[in-house]
């Protein structure tokens, strides 16, 4: 409970998602759609250990200050003809490409053996032990070729074939994209 009661442990975040698209009729037949949307994340995270804390005991005190600030954007894009034939043969087929990025950055700074809990996490210089701050950044990107064919007819009997293709620039040189085809029946 002294544990609970004594540690400070906030995290502050800030989060924007945002999304648009647009929808245009080329023919009557045919549609196209594009989209895009953000996903922006700041966090905050501070951190005290008192040394009455079982984890701060050791330490004789512990403080840490980090943030972490992401952002993800994903675009859409994709045409879809659909076609009638003599009322009874409706068709369905679509093709796309998206492509999604995603960056993000972390710092932490830390310390340890504070002669006194006055100043908390608000000032590490006052911790007798700096601790080796830490930085990170990470970026990937995946792309997507997508494509599907529906018939039906009489909206009765149905075939579905689709496939995509997605690449990943987080997997290894030599096996960056994966092909996932897939067919459906259904009466």
């Amino acid at each position: 409970l002294q544990d609970i009661l004594q540690t400070t442990n906030k995290s502050l975040v800030n989060r924007v998602l945002g999304n648009f698209s647009a929808e245009y009729r080329l023919l009557p037949d045919l549609t196209l759609k594009s989209s895009i949307g953000v996903d922006q994340i700041n966090t905050k995270q501070n951190l005290y250990e008192p040394s009455t804390t079982s984890a701060g005991y050791a330490l004789q005190g512990y403080a840490s200050v980090g943030t972490v600030t992401a952002t993800s954007w994903l675009n859409e894009n994709t045409v879809v003809w659909a076609p009638t034939v003599g009322g009874a043969h409706f068709f369905n087929v679509l093709a796309g490409y998206t492509t999604q990025v995603t960056n993000d950055q972390e710092a932490v700074a830390s310390a340890e053996k504070f002669p006194n809990d006055l100043t908390s996490f608000n000032n590490l210089s006052y911790g007798a032990v700096s601790v080796l701050p830490s930085s990170n950044a990470h970026k990937s990107v995946i792309n997507s070729f997508l494509g599907r064919v529906t018939y039906s007819y009489q909206h009765k009997y149905n075939v579905t074939i689709s496939g995509r293709a997605d690449g990943s620039s987080v997997l290894g040189a030599n096996h960056k994209w994966g092909y996932f085809p897939s067919i459906g029946l259904s009466w």
